[in-house]
């Protein structure tokens, strides 16, 4: 009975995540989309081939992740290289690109200590990441 209990919370736990994360993470893609130079006109926020191209773009995702079997796995191996990289790699590397073009102090010796535990973390969560969900396939 407890772990049924748990399952059903882990499970509303997750569907949360995804009905509040999902329209954040396809943003960039909606406002891609509206801002090109064939859509400006029909495409605005509020306009009926708005909702539409949403909608599809939406479905096409749900479809894509039905037709791989598998889909889980698969996304797996990508997560495993994605979340250490968008999530560690780019901004720190990013961080030390702009201060260095904009002229900023650099970090300190502390900051920089940390950046490398965060590093090597992010290194071990990919490597051993992508090694189980490799294995996996």
């Amino acid at each position: 009975k407890k772990q049924v209990f748990a399952a059903m919370v882990l499970s509303f736990c997750v569907l949360s995540n995804l009905v509040l994360s999902y329209p954040l993470c396809m943003m960039s893609v909606f406002v891609s989309i509206q801002n090109l130079t064939c859509a400006k006109e029909g495409c605005q926020p509020g306009a009926m081939r708005n909702y539409l191209m949403r909608t599809s773009l939406v479905i096409t995702t749900m479809l894509i992740a039905l037709a791989v079997p598998d889909f889980g796995t698969l996304f797996s191996v990508f997560a495993a290289v994605c979340g250490p990289a968008q999530g560690v790699f780019v901004p720190i590397l990013f961080g030390a690109i702009i201060r260095k073009k904009v002229g900023a102090k650099g970090s300190s010796a502390i900051r920089w200590i940390y950046h490398a535990f965060l590093l090597a973390f992010a290194t071990f969560c990919l490597v051993i990441g992508f090694i189980d969900s490799f294995m996996s396939l």
